[in-house]
């Protein structure tokens, strides 16, 4: 089982990024930020979600195709289990001889 090993690259936009550049004729202090107005009028409301099809239309899944193979996972979780249990089984032989 191989893995995808992809290369690191740059973010080229983050790579050409500049500081923010005062405005020309401010004496380079920042503008200050203008007030705010607030919105008139009563809030909006939010449309609820529509369903993609009718409840009715919907059928159960049919998963009799579907059989998958995970036999090479059940593979390596016993080889990580024999592994950590030697770990562990020479840890506790160790703390004997080392006291």
């Amino acid at each position: 089982m191989s893995k995808n090993r992809r290369r690191w690259e740059p973010n080229p936009t983050a790579a050409n990024a500049r500081p923010a550049e005062p405005d020309p004729g401010s004496d380079g202090v920042p503008a200050s930020p203008r007030p705010v107005q607030p919105l008139s009028g009563p809030p909006a409301r939010l449309s609820e979600p529509q369903p993609s099809r009718p409840a009715s239309s919907q059928r159960p899944r049919d998963r009799s195709g579907f059989n998958p193979d995970y036999s090479y996972v059940f593979k390596d979780l016993r080889r990580i289990a024999r592994l950590a249990g030697g770990l562990i089984a020479l840890l506790i032989l160790l703390s004997f001889f080392l006291r």
